[in-house]
């Protein structure tokens, strides 16, 4: 079955909820890993009795493990409500997934819709529905999309990348602050 993964707190911002309701018309063989605690944590569990799909949805629970978890999935997804810029969307790109994701936040800075993943609505199931099918009806989908999040990763969100950006954003800034600091003198 494609290995379907989503790592966030079972909280209210994230949207496990949308995500349950997408996977329950989901057809193919499929199976869901939810890893996160929270207090909405028994309410999904809940959700997914109700659907009929609890045989197709594993609650892990809190995970040290996260990216043998990741290597071991299909596809990435992060339904949320809103976000900053989750690092658990890098890892799924580091890992070489396709990723899933609300249009939120920092998340399309990450994700190009339609190259590495795919962008959805907030709290669109038919919509999240739709882009899991047709990554789950396509192994060489899965396989493009996920290399190009690996390649988006490497390009720009790599850690020592990250680092050098942030010092050269630093030195350029420098002589302006010196200036600014000069002219109150």
């Amino acid at each position: 079955p494609v290995s379907i993964i989503m790592t966030a707190r079972f909280a209210q911002q994230k949207d496990q909820a949308t995500l349950l309701r997408a996977a329950a018309g989901l057809t193919g063989r499929w199976n869901l890993v939810m890893v996160g605690e929270g207090p909405l944590l028994p309410f999904a569990v809940d959700l997914a009795r109700e659907l009929g799909i609890q045989g197709q949805v594993s609650f892990l629970g809190s995970r040290s493990d996260v990216p043998s978890l990741l290597a071991q999935s299909s596809i990435f997804v992060l339904s949320t409500r809103w976000e900053g810029l989750p690092v658990s969307i890098l890892e799924a790109m580091r890992a070489g997934l396709p990723v899933v994701a609300t249009d939120v936040g920092g998340n399309s800075e990450m994700v190009d819709d339609g190259v590495s993943g795919y962008l959805t609505q907030v709290a669109d199931v038919e919509q999240t529905r739709l882009r899991l099918q047709a990554l789950i009806d396509s192994a060489d989908l899965r396989c493009q999309m996920g290399a190009a999040a690996r390649r988006r990763y490497e390009q720009d969100f790599r850690m020592t990348d990250c680092i050098r950006k942030h010092v050269a954003l630093y030195q350029s800034c420098l002589p302006a602050l010196h200036e600014e600091a000069v002219l109150e003198a």
